[in-house]
């Protein structure tokens, strides 16, 4: 969802009276059964579907479909623009359908994802950044929220002494440092590999600290196999008289290739991830 347009605030505000399930697939015959199976129910005999929307009755009847027209050249890849011209395909989707009205509510405030827990490290939040590239196709900013599971904290209890640990370690932050704009895959990976090194670094009398180093290799699942290697440096903290994980500060950096249709890279972009715990 990163990047697209179905995560435009208006967009979401206008498909709220709706249940809605997503699914991508490079062609139909790779979709959920369902999905084939309504399909054929219409008389849809396509291989391959670019962006469609289909809406449902609270009985699973079939009401009306529509083919969005994404075309992020035609607004210079701005997402704001691309935002806004779909928004107004989907409100013409959705002129002549009864929906039920909307509670009325106060405006809505804008805040960044977090992570909801008592005591340290219920989890971190990752700010995604790149740099600068021909089409601007990562303008859209990023920032994930990511719950810490009793494993993971115990992976990174304070070591006595140098350890090593493999990329399962810290899965769920590997697992978002991609870019939005995939437009070839599924969204998903074929392999993250790696090790890293967590090592003890001090105290300075009230907290004892570690530091993880290291890189992974990350494949996506998408048809032209992009990969890149994440340099990862976090800096974790921990009570004096424990080993228990209170707080992480860090950074992955790597080079994305972009590439073309052809599997070509095209550009090679900065991205990088800063890493805070939560809550603080």
């Amino acid at each position: 969802m990163r990047g697209s347009s179905l995560a435009y605030p208006p967009v979401i505000e206008a498909l709220r009276p709706f249940i809605i399930t997503y699914a991508s697939a490079r062609r139909v015959s790779e979709f959920p059964e369902e999905i084939q199976a309504l399909c054929a129910s219409i008389g849809d005999r396509r291989g391959n579907l670019n962006f469609d929307m289909m809406a449902l009755d609270a009985q699973g009847k079939f009401l009306k479909r529509m083919n969005a027209m994404i075309s992020p050249p035609q607004f210079r890849f701005d997402p704001e623009a691309q935002g806004k011209d779909f928004k107004r395909q989907v409100d013409s989707f959705l002129s002549g359908m009864k929906l039920p009205e909307p509670p009325k509510k106060d405006p809505a405030k804008l805040s960044l994802p977090d992570v909801l827990g008592d005591g340290p490290m219920a989890g971190v939040r990752m700010f995604l950044t790149f740099g600068s590239n021909r089409l601007n196709h990562y303008r859209t900013p990023t920032v994930e929220a990511v719950p810490s599971s009793n494993r993971l904290k115990k992976i990174l209890a304070h070591p006595e002494k140098e350890t090593r640990i493999g990329a399962d370690g810290i899965l769920p932050w590997l697992e978002q440092f991609y870019p939005p704009a995939i437009m070839d895959g599924m969204g998903g990976f074929e392999t993250i590999e790696g090790e890293f090194t967590l090592r003890p670094a001090g105290s300075n009398g009230k907290s004892q600290f570690a530091l993880l180093t290291g890189e992974a290799k990350i494949k996506l699942d998408n048809r032209t196999g992009i990969s890149y290697i994440a340099q990862v440096s976090i800096a974790l903290e921990y009570d004096q008289d424990s080993s228990d994980l209170t707080r992480v500060r860090g950074v992955m950096e790597t080079t994305f290739p972009k590439k073309d249709m052809q599997g070509r890279v095209v550009e090679n972009i900065r991205m990088t991830a800063a890493i805070e715990s939560r809550p603080e």
